[in-house]
């Protein structure tokens, strides 16, 4: 990777940089089989459905409509930050 020239560049890297021992526990798994392995694990929590829905419609635009579904699709069991519903 080029040293950074920009103040753009500059702000990437040191979010890369920041971001670099994250990174390791991807275990070598792409970022949207990562989302998926989040959601698996945390499929029972509104708050991190949001959060895999938006990392789909920012990996993955063309699946904007499923992510939006993610969200909508609820249970009784879903958990808020409050508690349960």
């Amino acid at each position: 990777m080029l040293a950074p020239v920009t103040d753009v560049e500059n702000l990437i890297w040191g979010v890369l940089e920041a971001e670099r021992p994250t990174f390791t526990q991807l275990q070598g798994k792409s970022l949207i089989v990562a989302n998926t392995l989040f959601l698996e694990k945390h499929r029972d929590s509104l708050r991190h459905r949001a959060a895999v829905a938006e990392m789909i419609s920012v990996m993955e635009p063309s699946k904007k409509k499923e992510a939006i579904n993610l969200i909508e699709e609820s249970s009784k069991d879903l958990v808020s930050s409050y508690g349960t519903f």
